[in-house]
């Protein structure tokens, strides 16, 4: 698989390249870093399991996908899907 190289910004759809590539598992992103560090939670938190809905997760840049190249959500998210 190729890793991206793209550099994302704040409210853009991703996918983690080792997640299962399904809407549920779609993050957006809330804080990018120097250094390549991106912060994302799950965009549709309804279709996880209670104990997932919140998490924050802070990966390299390059292990977050275009959910588009699956079929997936596309282009940057709406406000029910952004951080409080």
């Amino acid at each position: 698989m190729q890793l991206n190289k793209k550099v994302w910004g704040i409210d853009d759809l991703v996918i983690h390249a080792h997640e299962a590539f399904e809407e549920k598992m779609v993050r957006v992103v809330f804080k990018v870093e120097e250094g390549g560090k991106v912060w994302t939670r799950y965009a549709f938190p309804e279709l996880l399991p209670l104990n997932w809905a919140g998490r924050e997760m802070c990966d390299l840049n390059y292990w977050l996908l275009d959910p588009k190249r699956f079929g997936l959500s596309h282009g940057r998210a709406k406000s029910c899907c952004k951080r409080p």
